[in-house]
């Protein structure tokens, strides 16, 4: 009989992680077989390096939007609602996100972060409310969409749709960060914009969807807006508007 001891079966196995620390110190809950399974290893990858939004993040490391009311579009797992809740000095942040799967984790990701207050919300914006639009579920949350591809999707749900005027309107949004530039430029250049201040556009990871540079100048400059950033990451400001208060803002204050 052997009397060999196996020392490394008695050693001590470390816990399984629970979270993952984002670089920008947003912390990505992971302890569940949901969470595990809306962050895959690759996105757990580019979450650990850093390089999950890179570009937007270090561009609104400095962002002060103290004071100001938010509207992210299409937040994801919302990491980037998260930081603009902690670190830029937002009054308000919503968080729209068409992908139903993304409502809960995004909740618990908002609370873990300290910033429970961010308001996710599922919807499909468009200038029509009260419809449904067919959504295309598929195993990586970056390849959902409302658009049919190759792709093969896990499910096809249905999603309603909100109106982006009233929400602009109602919420009475200072700046605009939209996370899926292709389509979020189709209905931004129809909007109602005349009280939004900024748009921060993110282009780094969709180049290939990103509507031509040219073509969002004309568009925002016709609204008003002037480039003050290009790049992976395109942000509009309206002209003057660090000097002048937003008509809504004056009215809601007084």
């Amino acid at each position: 009989m052997s009397n060999v001891i196996d020392l490394a079966s008695r050693r001590p196995r470390p816990a399984p992680a629970t979270e993952i620390l984002h670089p920008a110190g947003i912390r990505v809950p992971i302890d569940d077989p949901v969470c595990a399974e809306i962050v895959t290893p690759e996105m757990r990858g580019e979450i650990d390096s850093g390089s999950y939004s890179v570009d937007l993040i270090a561009h609104l490391a400095d962002a002060d939007f103290a004071g100001e009311r938010v509207l992210v579009i299409g937040a994801g797992l919302g990491i980037v609602s998260s930081h603009i809740a902690a670190n830029c000095g937002a009054e308000r942040v919503l968080a729209v996100e068409a992908d139903p799967r993304l409502i809960g984790f995004m909740n618990r990701l908002h609370k873990a972060n300290g910033v429970g207050w961010v308001e996710a919300v599922n919807a499909i914006l468009t200038h029509e409310a009260g419809k449904r639009v067919p959504f295309y579920s598929r195993p990586d949350i970056r390849d959902s969409s409302i658009l049919p591809s190759q792709i093969v999707a896990d499910e096809l749900v249905l999603v309603p749709t909100m109106d982006l005027n009233l929400i602009l309107a109602e919420e009475r949004v200072d700046t605009i960060v939209c996370e899926i530039p292709g389509a979020s430029m189709r209905f931004l250049a129809e909007a109602d914009l005349s009280h939004v201040r900024r748009i921060v556009l993110d282009c780094s990871a969709s180049a290939d969807e990103c509507p031509d540079h040219v073509d969002i100048l004309v568009e925002m400059t016709k609204k008003g807006f002037d480039l003050v950033s290009e790049g992976g990451v395109i942000v509009f400001e309206r002209s003057e508007a660090k000097n002048t208060e937003a008509p809504f803002r004056a009215a809601a204050d007084g």
